[in-house]
């Protein structure tokens, strides 16, 4: 049984960083989780007892989304003397393909599926060969309608297509675009594009290809994806998040309908350390691979992405190669081995920290924003599931590289009362578990304080994971306040618009992750918001755009002539700025920016203040008169 600790609230001077999630801001609306790649065996069929492993580690992670795929050999025998298709839906990779299939019905996970690779051994020698579209159609028709699967969620038409290995040479992209035109085709002829959508563009470390897909194929796809394959350094120094969140506002402008479309990490790995000539990753058995992987999809979520899919869940789905069939010698990649020793068939370390995330971070969750904590190493991302009549349960996950413990305070302005914390700890020498051998909370925080603010200790090199789910203390957990956002459709003033024919400085208060206002690139900027009222201001909230300020200030008036500076930055980095000021009366909010940041105008996602009314509306107080800008959007 977990320990009880206290609500650590009072130790504020021992503190020395704090995150503060904002339930007010929303990263990813409906998050889809996650999830694994978990594809039929190359060469394994799995005997009862083998199957039930797997499945029993499966359901501990309640994983929410998967990913699966083969290639057309494995339902296609070849071609009859009339030049059609022989079928056979019954071979071993197809059985196997439906038993994972069959659970994921059960369970209801989310299934991405789709297909590696042209097959030459059936005369499919080109990836744009339009006979291949129709054998898809074929395909999804037969597990859509004979099999009568509905957790078929999108198909992933070629696995990697900015590759060698999965692409003839030449211009991929455009051997790839006209393949995806054939399937989107065939689609529509069997009326399948209401039924499974279409995923890409699927490119490894090359997301390019994702504003190549944006601009060709942006109406016909109903999410984007990439896969990462990292150093150490890129998920260390935050740079996932950074390429991250650049791409998610790529779609996000350029896409007519991109806010709405996910945008997936569908494969995620460490390239360090990889033996490349056989394609194995021997870290994935080490402590170390864990505290970075759990990183990896904290950036992820930061930067906006709905999903990530860890490859992989279990070695002995794929044969190494360079290798023949029933050599024994496989990928290694997965959280075990199923064919192994039994050292090789246990747990490895990294199942711990992914398989909570999937597990306390559901399907449906809103990812809000986790502030930065002032500490080096230390990184953090929050989830809040949506329950009813102001309540839902909030997951928080953090990781610190740095050898020495932390004490980090949490504080989620928007929580009402008390609650009840699980604490779940990933650390290289002490491991919780419970009588099966999965990882159970380290501790519970029985009296936590989350508005006030609750402190944790978070040890050196470790992950922690904080939810009120399954505390059994109130089951429909948390209640949070209604956003007070004052500031929301309020009339705004600027100095300038970069764009015109636009809305200009209502889109840094409309609310909308997409938008931005963006001011012309040259001197200083100011965009001011006007309450209408005089209001207490408790909280104001600055999210910048991809133009942020290296030097501003943040200044509130009464009259719109007195202004009082109440936030100054000398080295600003473009983080969202939050500012919890002493008792403040004011109805104007100025943002200053004197210096750019970046080559871009300065450009505000949104100003967000949260208060309440002290006077009345108009009440006597002047408008600030300024020239009508040109007015734009980002």
């Amino acid at each position: 049984m977990a320990e009880e600790r206290p609500n650590e609230g009072g130790a504020r001077r021992n503190t020395v960083g704090t995150i503060i999630v904002d339930t007010d801001h929303v990263l990813v609306e409906s998050y889809m989780g996650v999830g694994f790649e978990w594809d039929p065996s190359d060469d394994y069929d799995y005997t009862e007892e083998q199957w039930a492993m797997i499945v029993e580690r499966v359901a501990f992670t309640r994983v929410p989304l998967i990913r699966l795929m083969l290639r057309a050999n494995a339902y296609t025998t070849g071609w009859d003397a009339e030049g059609e298709p022989i079928y056979d839906w019954n071979t071993p990779m197809m059985k196997r393909t439906y038993r994972i299939l069959d659970y994921c019905e059960r369970h209801d996970i989310r299934v991405i599926i789709g297909e590696w690779s042209r097959s030459p051994e059936i005369g499919l020698t080109a990836s744009d060969d339009a006979a291949w579209a129709e054998l898809i159609g074929d395909f999804l028709v037969h597990l859509l309608d004979v099999k009568g699967y509905t957790v078929l969620l999108y198909y992933n038409f070629i696995n990697e297509p900015n590759g060698a290995w999965a692409t003839e040479d030449g211009n991929r992209f455009a051997l790839w675009r006209r393949g995806m035109l054939h399937v989107r085709r065939m689609m529509e002829e069997r009326g399948l594009t209401e039924r499974i959508g279409l995923i890409g563009p699927d490119s490894s470390n090359e997301d390019d290809w994702v504003d190549l897909t944006v601009y060709a194929l942006g109406g016909i796809v109903s999410a984007y994806d990439v896969h990462r394959y990292v150093n150490d350094r890129d998920i260390v120094s935050g740079e996932m998040e950074r390429m991250v969140r650049e791409k998610r506002d790529f779609i996000d402008r350029h896409d007519p309908e991109g806010a709405a479309k996910p945008y997936l990490m569908t494969e995620a790995g460490i390239v360090e350390g990889k033996d490349e000539a056989h394609d194995q990753q021997s870290r994935v058995r080490t402590f170390e691979y864990g505290l970075l992987m759990a990183d990896f999809a904290i950036q992820t979520m930061r930067g906006g992405q709905a999903g990530v899919i860890a490859w992989m869940l279990d070695d002995a789905m794929h044969r190494a190669p360079g290798y023949p069939a029933g050599s024994g010698q496989l990928k290694t990649w997965g959280f075990w081995n199923t064919v192994g020793d039994e050292t090789d068939r246990g747990l490895r370390p990294w199942y711990d920290p992914m398989a909570m995330l999937s597990r306390y971070f559901p399907r449906g969750s809103r990812i809000v924003y986790a502030s930065e904590s002032g500490v080096p190493g230390v990184r953090a991302a929050a989830a809040v599931v949506p329950g009813t009549e102001g309540r839902g349960h909030l997951s928080l996950i953090a990781v610190n590289h740095g050898d020495e413990e932390q004490r980090i305070r949490l504080v989620v302005p928007d929580a009402a009362g008390r609650t009840e914390l699980s604490v779940y700890e990933y650390r290289k020498d002490a491991r919780s578990a419970d009588d099966a051998g999965f990882p159970a909370p380290a501790f519970r925080i029985a009296d936590a304080n989350l508005a006030e603010g609750t402190e944790v200790r978070l040890p050196g090199r470790s992950v922690l994971l904080l939810t009120t789910l399954e505390t059994g203390i109130d089951p429909e957990g948390v209640r949070f306040a209604e956003s007070r956002n004052i500031a929301r459709h309020r009339p705004v003033a600027v100095s300038s618009c970069q764009y015109a024919n636009e809305q200009g400085g209502k889109c840094a208060v409309d609310g909308r992750r997409e938008t931005a206002w963006v001011s012309k690139r040259r001197g200083g900027q100011w965009l001011t918001v006007d309450l209408q009222a005089a209001h207490w201001v408790k909280r104001i909230k600055l999210l910048w755009g991809e133009g942020y300020a290296r030097v501003f200030d943040v200044a509130v008036s009464a009259d719109g002539e007195r202004w009082t500076t109440i936030r100054e930055r000398t080295h600003g980095t473009g983080e969202p700025e939050q500012i919890w000021p002493e008792r403040l009366d004011a109805r104007y909010i100025r943002v200053n920016m004197a210096e750019a940041g970046t080559t871009l105008g300065f450009a505000i996602r949104e100003l967000a203040v949260y208060g309440e009314r002290t006077g009345s509306e108009d009440d006597g107080v002047r408008v600030i008169a300024v020239a009508e800008p040109e007015t734009g959007i980002s």
